[in-house]
């Protein structure tokens, strides 16, 4: 980007050599003139509620079509520096504090010629450069503006970035919803932009997209979604996005996340991760929940979280189990049972526990087990009658799941009723509208 604004710059100046580039965003100078209780220009005190509108109206109150008049419609910028130095040089301390924010929150940032001064900079994190992260996932949502009038100013971002560790490759889904409150103004018109998502090499991204506004762009260590878009004033719109992570981002039960904060913009940001049923997570920088974690919150610059994915040693134990009908029980478990001992008939025991009728005992046998799902057994049965609200006793044993734990205590014994579903029945019924 300061190569393409130098070629800009020595287009009407070829002569003239460029040493460095320091970019400094409007919010900044809002900052400034606020916490330095205004400036006087003109006579006019301008403070951080007017400071926008005061320099827009001056540069769009011009002749047009007068060439002075337009050429110099911007002359205000260079009015206003002066009066605000002067308050900066008078307030050091507070000018210094507001500056140090702004480097770190990334309103201000260099670029320089001399291969040291700017090594220098990247080091402190003053170059909006960046720094790709080895074995970890990234994100940097990137959003500019294309549009001649300042309707970004208004658009409130948000972006949900999820990832699911359950998938033999971590499947990411990320979304970036776009809100343009209220009606067009002066200083607005219906937003264009684009919007880059950068995500790691090797991505492969298996949403479908618009060939007519989007597109794959693969880099030297990136790869770009980009996507152009329209918004009219109070209209919402979420482009969502689904890629796959190469396997090798996701290192030692661990999982890594990068994202790049935009300069000059103040994203809502949701991370959620997720992995199988049966692990945990835990971090300090996530708040675990079970075998998810979540982060919310606003970015004040690149923030880097890690996540352990922690084994399974919780034995499985059944969630419920229902009598399909009399030939059948079906053990819902609580995660992924291991086939090679849920499906053996000899792990599976049915006792008449004579509760509903005394005089009736079954004399149950198991003679068959079926996995139609890894978290569920359907035990096929032999020798029960119709005992309404009988009481059987379902002995489980040795059945691990798919980490080899066992259920526990081993064996485990269950509760079934015979109990069946009514039928479902239609009511038919006609409604005038």
């Amino acid at each position: 980007s300061a190569q393409e604004l130098i070629n800009f710059y020595q287009i009407k100046f070829p002569e003239r050599k460029v040493d460095g580039i320091i970019v400094v965003n409007f919010s900044l100078i809002e900052t400034l003139v606020g916490e330095l209780g205004g400036i006087k220009l003109n006579g006019t005190l301008i403070d951080e509620n007017n400071l926008f509108k005061t320099l827009t109206d001056s540069v769009n109150d011009v002749d047009r079509h007068n060439e002075i008049n337009l050429i110099e419609r911007k002359s205000i910028v260079g009015e206003l520096s002066g009066p605000l130095m002067s308050e900066m040089a008078q307030h050091p301390f507070k000018t210094k504090e507001i500056i140090l924010n702004g480097l770190h929150n990334k309103d201000i940032y260099f670029w320089f010629a001399d291969p040291q001064m700017q090594s220098k900079v990247e080091e402190r994190g003053w170059a909006n450069h960046m720094e790709i992260p080895e074995e970890s996932d990234f994100l940097a949502v990137n959003l500019s503006n294309l549009g001649s009038k300042k309707a970004d100013r208004y658009v409130i971002q948000d972006v949900y970035h999820h990832a699911d560790l359950s998938h033999e490759v971590p499947v990411i889904t990320t979304q970036v919803t776009l809100r343009y409150p209220g009606e067009r103004n002066i200083y607005s018109d219906d937003y264009k932009g684009y919007l880059r998502l950068y995500v790691p090499m090797g991505a492969n991204v298996t949403s479908e997209l618009d060939e007519t506004t989007q597109q794959i762009e693969k880099q030297e260590q990136v790869t770009v979604i980009g996507s152009t878009l329209t918004l009219a004033a109070g209209e919402i719109q979420t482009l969502s996005f689904t890629y796959e992570l190469p396997r090798s981002l996701l290192n030692n039960n661990e999982y890594q996340l990068k994202i790049f904060k935009q300069s000059g913009t103040n994203k809502h940001y949701t991370l959620s991760v997720e992995t199988g049923t049966e692990l945990r997570t835990m971090s300090e920088d996530y708040i675990p929940l079970e075998n998810k974690a979540l982060w919310r919150g606003y970015l004040d610059n690149d923030m880097a979280l890690a996540l352990d994915i922690l084994p399974d040693e919780t034995p499985p134990y059944p969630v419920e189990q229902l009598f399909e009908n009399l030939q059948t029980i079906n053990v819902f478990w609580s995660e992924a049972i291991d086939p090679s001992s849920g499906m053996q008939v000899e792990n599976y025991k049915v006792v008449d526990l004579d509760h509903a009728d005394a005089s009736v005992t079954d004399e149950v046998q198991v003679i068959a087990v079926e996995m139609f799902d890894d978290t569920m057994t359907q035990l096929q049965l032999s020798g029960v009658t119709e005992q309404a609200l009988e009481r059987y006793h379902i002995t489980l044993t040795d059945i691990q799941d798919r980490s080899e734990n066992v259920v526990s205590p081993n064996p485990k014994k269950v509760t079934a009723i015979q109990r069946f579903k009514e039928p479902a029945t239609t009511n038919e019924q006609t409604i005038e509208l």
